[in-house]
């Protein structure tokens, strides 16, 4: 870790779907140079591979454990939302 990263926090904004929360978030981890950190897409992530392996929303600790093993990277980059 080093001095740039040492002091960084990380910032969690809620609110209500349509709120403009991803818009917001956007535009604070631009400006702050932070890395955005799309969680909703993580969640769609897990949910659509739960689904192709034809698990259902009954089955909690097969879908906790798929997600746990779930590789998730987080690319920094103008566009990336990967």
């Amino acid at each position: 870790m080093n001095a740039n990263t040492a002091q960084r926090i990380n910032i969690a904004i809620d609110g209500p779907a349509g709120a403009g929360k991803s818009t917001v978030a956007r535009m604070v981890a631009r400006d702050l140079h932070y890395i955005y950190v799309d969680t909703g897409a993580m969640y769609r992530a897990a949910t659509l591979k739960a689904i192709e392996e034809g698990l259902s929303a009954e089955q909690q600790e097969l879908v906790s454990q798929l997600a746990e093993s779930m590789d998730i990277r987080l690319i920094r980059g103008r566009k990336a939302r990967r």
